[in-house]
């Protein structure tokens, strides 16, 4: 199905996303294409223009650019130009070309809460415990486990094979000696708009619930220990362990494979580098690298 270049434009407008457009007002996309294998009537993106060599591409194609700036040689294409192209462009193709699934709750899962929204789809092999409430169009894959007391709010991803309200590794010492498991009382409080990558656990919390709030995003293979607190809008790349009681703040990005450590409390606006090791807090707005890490710099906003 075509659509027209008006047609994203008002889109946009409606997002409130700040772009420029140049080109073919009567331009018509029907797909879209990698930078590298550009094809007719398509939408491709150009992370930085003046890293580009744009004369590469072939100008007999009728395509529709995004970008973050314009020059010269842009000017014989059909170019939008905005500051966040990744944004934009993700925004359009998520719009005018994805088609999401219809709602589906599989014949193999086991279910055993009636306390689940509507449109909501559940994989195949999937267990859902008593305990547990599901929001409104909220989607769990295959072979997701999710036990105890736990709350998913609305329109959330989960991935297969997440574990969700597992017990902690806790651990006291008895008279003997002997290692005796710390019993978990509590649960997970999970937002709306979140989403757990394939193969993470979440652990129930100890004395208090482990929370996931609004909008995080949590990569595959992570664990998120009892009691830990991700707060709105945080992103917790894939293979990344948080101990327990570990509190990220919101808006803060912890890399690839990090660890932050049980009890550890991680600013608002962060950034925790690929591999890092938070043995300490770590203040707002701070960009933390190394093993042990360490502050860099100020992680500053972008500007205007």
């Amino acid at each position: 199905m075509s659509t027209s270049v008006n047609d994203i434009e008002e889109y946009l407008k409606e997002q409130g996303y700040t772009f420029k457009y140049s080109g073919d007002d009567l331009l018509k996309v029907d797909s879209f294409s990698a930078l590298s294998e550009p094809r007719q009537n398509s939408l491709i993106w150009i992370r930085h223009l003046d890293k580009f060599n744009i004369s590469s591409l072939d100008t007999d194609l009728d395509l529709l650019i995004v970008t973050d700036n314009t020059n010269e040689e842009s000017r014989k294409y059909n170019v939008i130009s905005t500051r966040d192209p990744r944004s934009v462009y993700f925004s359009i193709l998520s719009h005018f070309f994805l088609t999401p699934p219809s709602p589906e709750v599989s014949s193999t899962a086991t279910i055993l809460t009636t306390n689940i929204g509507t449109d909501v789809s559940i994989g195949h092999h999937s267990f859902i415990d008593r305990g547990v409430s599901i929001g409104n169009r909220t989607i769990i894959r295959n072979g997701v486990s999710i036990q105890g007391d736990v709350t998913i709010g609305e329109d959330c991803l989960i991935e297969s094979g997440v574990v969700i309200g597992s017990g902690g590794f806790g651990f006291y010492y008895s008279a003997d000696g002997c290692p005796k498991k710390i019993p978990d009382f509590c649960g997970v409080r999970i937002g709306d708009r979140v989403e757990i990558g394939a193969n993470a656990a979440i652990n129930r919390g100890t004395l208090s619930d482990t929370i996931l709030e609004d909008d995080v995003k949590i990569g595959e293979l992570v664990l998120v220990a009892h009691n830990g607190h991700v707060h709105q809008r945080a992103l917790v790349v894939s293979g990344t362990m948080l101990g327990g009681s570990a509190d990220i703040g919101e808006d803060s990005y912890v890399g690839l494979a990090s660890c932050v450590m049980n009890q550890a409390h991680v600013g608002r606006n962060t950034l925790i580098g690929m591999g890092a090791v938070v043995i300490r807090n770590v203040a707002d707005a701070h960009v933390v690298v190394g093993n042990p890490a360490r502050t860099i710099r100020r992680n500053e906003p972008a500007g205007p």
